[in-house]
C-alpha cells in the first residue's frame, strides 16, 4: 500500500533539534566575541553591554565621553568641554592642557602644552644654577671646529660661530663683526656668517634670568685679508698679525681701509694717534682714482705721542701692491722706485709720496694701477736693517707691548 512508506510528522522532530544544535555549536564557534561587547553587532542598546549604545548596528561608546565626538560642550559629560569636535577635560587647570590660547588658570604656567605650576624662585635655601657658556667654537668653511680665538682670514670665507650654554635664559651677540653683532640668537645654536673685505670683534653674553647671573666670552678678533691681484707669497711676517683697530680709543676706526683712517684720499690734514701692538702690522688698503693728479703731493709726518701710550719705536712705511708687504726688492721691482720703501731712521722724520711728476727725490711716486687695482700702506715697527727679509724681522718697542706715535698727514695738491 502506498500509505504504508509515508511516515508521521512526529520522526521528524528529534532530527530537526539535533540540526538546529550542531548550527548553534557551529555559529558560536566562528565568533571570536559575543554579541553586546564594544564594537560587536547588536540590534538596539539594550542588547550592548554596560553602557554602550548600538549605533548603526554596532555596540559603540557613547557620545559624550572622554575622547568621544561632540557638537558643543552641552554634549560633553560631566566637566568635559568640546574641542575641535572631541570631549576632553576644560584646558587651563593645574596639567590640563593650555588650549585653545595658551592660557592657563591663576598663576599656572603653560609649558609644552601643558598648564603646571610656576617655577620656584632661587633663594639662599635653593640658590638658581649660574650662567654659563660651555662652549663658543668658530669654523673656517670646511676647516676643523676650534674653540673662539683671534683670527686672519681670507676675504670672502664663512666664518661659522657655534656655541652651547647651561642655566641660561637669554643670549645676545656682542662685538662689532657684521651679521653677528645684534643677531636674534638662541641659548644653544650657530651661525654663518660670509666675510666682506673688513672684519671685527665677536663676542658671546648670556644670562640667567632667574637669578640675574650672567657670562660672557672675551672679545675675539676676526682680521680679513683681503684678496690679493697677485702673488705676495712670502711678502709680509707671517708670524704677525694683521692689525685693525690701530686709532688709540677709537675702535670705530677700520686700519685696513686708509680712507677710513685719513677721511678719505689722500685724506683730510689732521692727526691720528696711531699704534700697534707686539707683533702686529697695518695694511691699509686704498684705490687711487683713476684721474688722480701726477703732481699731487701729500706725507705722512711722524711725531712723539701725545697720549695714553709713553712706548715709539722705530718703523717702516711702504706702498705696495700687496698688504704687509716688507719685501724691499720685490717693492723697488713693482713701484718702480725704492722709495716706496720707507724706513725711519730719526724722530720727526716724514714719509712722502705722491704722483709721478711731484717734485723731490725721496718721494714713492706712482700712478693709479690699471683696473682699478688696490694699493696698500704697510707699517710695522722694527728697529731691523732696511731689506731684512719679512720673515725675519723682529718686532722692537723698547721693551714695551705697544708702540705709539702721531701720524699727521699733510697735503700739497696740484
Amino acid at each position: 500500500m502506498l500509505h504504508a512508506d509515508i511516515k508521521r510528522p512526529g520522526h521528524l522532530l528529534p532530527i530537526l533539534a539535533l540540526w538546529l544544535l550542531l548550527a548553534m555549536i557551529v555559529a558560536t564557534l566562528g565568533c571570536g566575541e559575543a554579541e553586546g561587547e564594544l564594537d560587536q553587532p547588536c540590534y538596539d542598546d539594550g542588547s550592548c553591554q554596560a553602557d554602550l549604545q548600538c549605533k548603526d548596528g554596532i555596540c559603540v561608546e557613547p557620545e559624550g565621553t572622554l575622547g568621544q565626538p561632540c557638537d558643543s560642550d552641552q554634549s560633553c559629560e560631566d566637566d568635559l568641554q568640546c574641542q575641535q569636535g572631541i570631549c576632553f577635560p576644560p584646558a587651563g587647570g593645574l596639567d590640563q592642557p593650555c588650549y585653545p590660547n595658551n592660557t592657563c588658570d591663576g598663576d599656572l604656567e603653560c609649558q609644552e602644552d601643558f598648564c603646571v605650576s610656576p617655577t620656584e624662585p632661587c633663594s639662599a635655601e635653593e640658590p638658581c644654577e649660574p650662567a654659563s657658556i660651555d662652549s663658543f667654537d668658530f669654523q673656517i668653511d670646511d676647516g676643523p671646529t676650534e674653540s673662539a680665538q683671534d683670527l686672519e682670514v681670507d676675504e670672502g670665507a664663512t666664518l661659522r660661530i657655534s656655541w652651547s650654554t647651561s642655566n641660561t635664559t637669554s643670549c645676545t651677540a656682542l662685538g662689532d663683526l657684521s651679521e653677528w653683532v645684534g643677531a636674534t640668537i638662541d641659548t644653544d645654536g650657530s651661525l654663518d656668517i660670509s666675510l666682506g673685505s673688513t672684519g671685527g670683534t665677536v663676542q658671546l653674553s648670556c644670562e640667567n634670568s632667574a637669578d640675574g647671573s650672567t657670562d660672557e666670552t672675551q672679545p675675539f678678533q676676526i682680521t680679513v685679508q683681503q684678496s690679493e691681484p697677485l702673488d705676495c707669497t712670502g711678502r709680509r711676517p707671517d708670524h704677525w698679525q694683521k692689525q685693525t683697530d690701530c686709532i688709540y680709543n677709537d675702535d670705530t676706526k677700520d686700519c685696513g681701509d686708509y680712507e677710513d683712517v685719513f677721511v678719505g684720499w689722500p685724506g683730510t690734514p689732521n692727526a691720528r694717534q696711531f699704534f700697534l701692538r707686539e707683533d702686529h702690522y697695518a695694511a691699509m688698503r686704498f684705490v687711487p682714482p683713476a684721474d688722480m693728479s701726477d703732481t699731487f703731493q701729500a706725507s705722512i709726518s711722524i711725531e712723539e705721542p701725545q697720549f695714553g701710550i709713553a712706548s715709539t719705536g722705530t718703523k717702516i712705511f711702504t706702498i705696495s701692491k700687496c698688504p704687509g708687504d716688507f719685501d724691499l726688492n720685490a717693492i723697488t721691482e713693482e713701484m718702480g722706485t725704492q722709495r716706496c720703501y720707507f724706513r725711519q731712521t730719526m724722530a720727526n722724520s716724514s714719509f712722502l709720496f705722491g704722483g709721478l711728476n711731484s717734485p723731490g727725490t725721496f718721494r714713492c711716486k706712482f700712478e693709479p694701477p690699471a683696473d682699478g687695482a688696490p694699493l696698500y700702506l704697510n707699517i710695522v715697527y722694527t728697529e731691523d736693517p732696511e731689506g731684512t727679509d719679512p720673515q725675519d724681522l723682529e718686532w722692537s718697542c723698547g721693551g714695551d707691548h705697544r708702540c705709539a706715535n702721531r701720524f699727521a698727514i699733510s697735503l700739497v695738491l696740484e
